[in-house]
């Protein structure tokens, strides 16, 4: 499988894994020129911004370093333009979140406000 496959397999993985869980996709690959985000949902009132990686293996510890800095600041800058274009969820409570999808043996590690 190539790595857009791959990744578009992850975030499948995601969205049905956070279905699961009760939010609602509003959005999904928005870009803008700062870049993209992978999945925009929505838990009750709360705006979460959510950033997936697809990866072999990983370590508990590691998850939390799985976005750099520079791909934070993309996101958060990303996300500011999404809020501009839909003026119906700038007042409400927001959160950037990292799904790290694994196919074998963990399978999916979420991690609620990771940055």
């Amino acid at each position: 499988m190539n790595r857009r496959r791959y990744g578009a397999w992850g975030e499948e993985q995601a969205v049905a894994f956070l279905e699961k869980k009760g939010y609602t996709v509003i959005e999904r690959n928005f870009r803008s020129p700062s870049g993209e985000i992978d999945i925009i949902a929505r838990l009750g009132e709360r705006v979460v911004f959510v950033e997936v990686k697809v990866v072999s293996a990983y370590g508990r510890e590691e998850l939390g370093r799985i976005v750099g800095r520079e791909k934070r600041r993309r996101i958060v800058s990303t996300a500011d333009a999404f809020l501009t274009k839909h003026a119906e969820f700038r007042d409400r409570p927001l959160r950037c979140d990292v799904i790290a999808v694994c196919p074998k043996p963990d399978g999916i590690v979420h991690l609620e406000d990771a940055f």
